[in-house]
């Protein structure tokens, strides 16, 4: 349970005002930013993208060929 000055602070920030919507969207972009972040942090690690000088050189390769 939240003390009453709590109940009462999320009331009033994150009711129906414009106030209250605009801080919700911030703080939605926020949490997408983060978890984008992250996201991407995680498949750089774990996907990591295919060396393109390489295909360049297999291509080259199978032109002269």
């Amino acid at each position: 349970m939240l003390p009453y000055n709590m109940k009462g602070l999320i009331k009033k920030y994150l009711g129906f005002g414009v106030f209250s919507q605009i801080l919700q969207i911030l703080l939605l972009i926020l949490i997408v930013a983060i978890g984008s972040h992250f996201m991407i942090s995680y498949f750089k690690e774990n996907l990591p993208l295919p060396n393109i000088r390489e295909i360049e050189e297999r291509v080259r390769l199978r032109k002269k060929v």
